[in-house]
């Protein structure tokens, strides 16, 4: 299964860019969450509507990791790259370290984790859509490239 999504993740990457597939690959993610939450359970036989989402939100979320550690270093300048994955990395570890937390939300009711989990990664995904996109661009190497990369690659730019 990794082999078929790191697959999926290169050929899109490269053939439609990286911010569209990261921002779409995480709504998406979100929404199948949120979904996953409206399923009622005790409905349906083995709860196949709730596995087929949970699935289909996993391969969603293995997509999502592979173009995010890619994305990532091509979004800073090379004198800043490193510091700048490790400290995307660290943030993603004190997420991970969150996440046992959020679970316990299911006290207050069952579906709320699920639910939080797809609300967070919706947003990240409309944020997503604010980033430049660095598909066949030349990388920067110093700051100030990075911040003349950034004003000529915005998208949110008005004119």
């Amino acid at each position: 299964m990794d082999i078929f999504i790191d697959n999926h993740h290169y050929q899109f990457c490269f053939r439609f860019g990286r911010r569209p597939n990261l921002a779409g690959h995480y709504i998406v993610g979100g929404l199948l969450c949120m979904a996953t939450a409206v399923v009622p359970l005790g409905r349906f036989a083995y709860e196949w509507p709730i596995v087929v989402l949970a699935m289909t939100g996993k391969y969603v979320s293995q997509v999502c990791w592979g173009i995010v550690y890619t994305y990532t270093n091509e979004l800073f300048p090379t004198v800043i790259r490193s510091v700048a994955l490790s400290f995307a990395c660290s943030m993603a570890r004190l997420g991970s370290m969150s996440a046992p937390y959020i679970g316990y939300l299911s006290t207050v009711h069952p579906v709320l984790p699920i639910f939080v989990f797809g609300t967070i990664t919706f947003v990240m995904g409309i944020q997503a859509i604010a980033l430049p996109e660095t598909n066949n661009k030349k990388l920067p190497d110093t700051l100030q490239e990075g911040e003349l990369f950034l004003t000529k690659n915005n998208p949110m730019r008005c004119c």
